[in-house]
């Protein structure tokens, strides 16, 4: 048995939203049978607020809550065969605010963030997480301005804060949590300093020096445990705790353009004018130094000799568990490569004003790596490149990848296997290729009505015959003022008698059903490769690929103003079927409404039939029938 309120709410021109509360109590088995008898109670919150933009521009309120303990949505009657409801392992809800200061350059926003997962029950939850921004500053800067603007006039100084406390915990244990033992908290401060300069006109030198800072209330000690022969925590301390680290980066920044006038065989008939390369080169160079060191005293080190004489050490942070984590370890100084092009055309078209248009060829290539000059090894990055192609106004075909500049090599371990590891030398050095790729994918959607077909048949040359016959005048008027009465008075109804019919349908000019179906058909697929690490070619000295490929399609058609269809479904390319469908059909019978649901394959076999009333203050008054293990019932 359960209970259920519900409620909607809104002030004019100022906000709106509903709330939901749900309390269940399921019992299942025999009480007189040891083990067998089980009693579960829970229950789920859903709160939804928006305001209204106009409301108060300076602060805004809104809330996206639906909690729900693990078991709810296994014993709800309501959602026993909803599959989405049942088969969601994560759940997420926000509340959240924000206010700006005006006169001021500071804002704060502030949320209260809860997710859950529910296969083991676990709620993360955050109260509060309150930031505090600063918006970027010019401290140099002239309030009068007189000639031109000097070089630290471009000094930029920012701020930004952070406050959180959050846990990690069960259900059942939250409200029994300490604040000060179980909850992590802190506050974190960042302030970025930037100054960018031209430099022989055409580059931009951009200087920057990036502070952050820690606060915590406690940390955690570690010491030898010779029973487990590990370092185990040992203490806590609970006082204040200030964290910092710091980094310098320059960064160099230009943009080439390159024309091209195509030789007359190649200029398409000399409908290809221009062809412009624009490519943008940058280099930078970051370093962040090592803050292990113990003159800053963010890390410790540990020795401890065990009773058969070997030695163990650690390096850990006391602070590396908390919110905000530690200040980095080691020495970084990494200079970084970013390329990025773009290529374009001119060609005639009879289409332009100007009878000129500019074409994209390729919207965007660009690729990226970066070399750590303090590694001792593999110094250089993998390289990220990115590629985006044009093909319409409506669609762009984007292709992301990750490619490996070094070889994989192996050796034989203890036990025999084969063990792959990544090695210092670089494919190119050993004739192997600048690099091999690691991943890439893509993924589009499309979808397919009425308008997108008439444009796609127009590319070659069909539809014509419906504009021609749309555009044939009406016959003329008999002069009969019986008919002209008649006329007139359907139109002040809102049409006229050769386009309107007793059902509600539309006819063309000759008092014939116009065939008018609205319908949609969309279209979901991705498409990934990668290196599948359980599987190395001893042959080729590599890791062999793996495809992965998803599709989900659903359909939408309305053969009657009163009559919907439509369907979502999933395809698999593993096992090469479908894997799940859900079909729904709907009748619109004025103040009432027929509905019917049937997913036909999967686990959550299920159907249902509804007949209720459309007002909102009738909502409860309606018939249902279904193969769940339910009567029918009139409510």
């Amino acid at each position: 048995w359960g209970l259920s309120a519900q409620s909607q709410y809104k002030k004019r021109y100022k906000f709106s939203g509903s709330f939901e509360a749900n309390y269940l109590v399921s019992k299942s088995g025999d009480k007189f049978v040891p083990g067998d008898y089980n009693k579960t109670t829970s229950f789920n919150v859903r709160w939804m607020h928006s305001q209204d933009p106009k409301a108060n521009p300076l602060q805004t309120l809104s809330a996206n809550v639906n909690f729900a303990t693990g078991s709810y949505f296994q014993n709800s009657i309501n959602t026993t065969y909803n599959v989405d409801a049942r088969t969601a392992t994560t759940r997420s809800s926000a509340v959240s605010y924000s206010r700006k200061f005006p006169g001021t350059p500071f804002s704060i926003t502030g949320s209260m963030d809860i997710s859950q997962n529910m296969r083991d029950s676990t709620v993360s939850l955050t109260l509060p997480n309150l930031s505090i921004s600063m918006s970027t500053r010019y401290p140099f800067r002239r309030r009068t301005r007189v000639g031109p603007e000097r070089w630290y006039e471009k000094l930029s100084v920012g701020y930004s804060g952070q406050l959180r406390n959050t846990i990690l915990t069960k259900e059942k244990d939250l409200l029994n949590s300490n604040l000060v033992r179980d909850w992590k908290n802190g506050m974190r401060h960042t302030v970025p300093v930037s100054l960018t300069v031209p430099v022989l006109d055409y580059i931009n030198l951009t200087l920057g020096f990036n502070y952050n800072e820690w606060w915590y209330t406690k940390g955690i000690r570690r010491a030898w445990n010779e029973e487990k022969k590990a370092f185990l925590p040992s203490d806590t301390t609970y006082k204040f705790h200030r964290l910092y680290d710091y980094s310098l980066s320059a960064g160099l920044s230009t943009t080439l353009y390159g024309m091209f006038k195509p030789w007359k065989p190649f200029s398409l008939g000399g409908n290809l004018i221009m062809i412009r390369h624009r490519f943008t080169p940058s280099i930078s160079f970051s370093y962040t130094p090592d803050f292990t060191k113990p003159r800053y005293g963010f890390w410790e080190y540990l020795e401890q000799t065990d009773q058969s004489g070997m030695l163990h050490t650690l390096l850990y942070s006391p602070f590396s568990e908390q919110v905000f984590g530690a200040p980095s370890q080691g020495n970084a100084g990494a200079i970084n490569f970013a390329f990025d092009n773009n290529l374009e055309a001119k060609i005639k078209s009879k289409s332009d004003s100007t009878g000129i248009k500019k074409i994209s060829l390729i919207d965007q290539f660009s690729w990226s790596t970066s070399y750590n000059m303090f590694a001792d090894s593999i110094r250089w990055s993998n390289i990220t490149a990115s590629l985006a192609l044009r093909f319409s106004k409506d669609f762009t075909l984007r292709l992301s990848g990750l490619f490996d500049p070094y070889l994989t090599k192996y050796y034989y371990g203890a036990d025999g296997k084969v063990v792959p590891y990544k090695s210092n030398d670089l494919r190119i050095a050993n004739g192997k290729g600048l690099a091999r790729l690691i991943s890439t994918g893509t993924s589009f959607s499309y979808t397919l009505n009425k308008e997108s077909l008439t444009k796609l048949l127009g590319l070659f040359g069909g539809g014509d015959k419906d504009k021609k016959k749309d555009n044939n005048p009406p016959p003329p008027s008999s002069g009969n003022n019986e008919d002209a009465e008649a006329t007139e008075e359907a139109q002040s109804e809102g049409g006229s008698l050769l386009t309107r019919n007793r059902q509600g349908g539309v006819v063309d000019e000759n008092g014939y059903f116009k065939f008018d179906i609205p319908w949609s058909l969309s279209f979901d697929y991705s498409w990934n490769i990668a290196m599948d690490y359980n599987r190395y070619n001893l042959t080729k000295m590599e890791y062999d690929y793996r495809t992965m490929q998803n599709l989900s399609f659903r359909g939408h058609i309305q053969p009657t103003p009163n009559w919907t269809l439509s369907f979502n479904a999933n395809y698999s390319f593993d096992i090469k079927k479908i894997t799940s469908l859900t079909c729904n059909i709907t009748r619109d019978m004025h103040c009432w409404a027929i509905s019917a649901s049937f997913i036909p394959i999967g686990a959550y076999k299920s159907y249902s039939f509804v007949i209720s009333v459309k007002s909102s203050l009738l909502q409860d008054l309606k018939w249902q029938e279904n193969n769940r293990p339910v009567a029918n019932t009139w409510y």
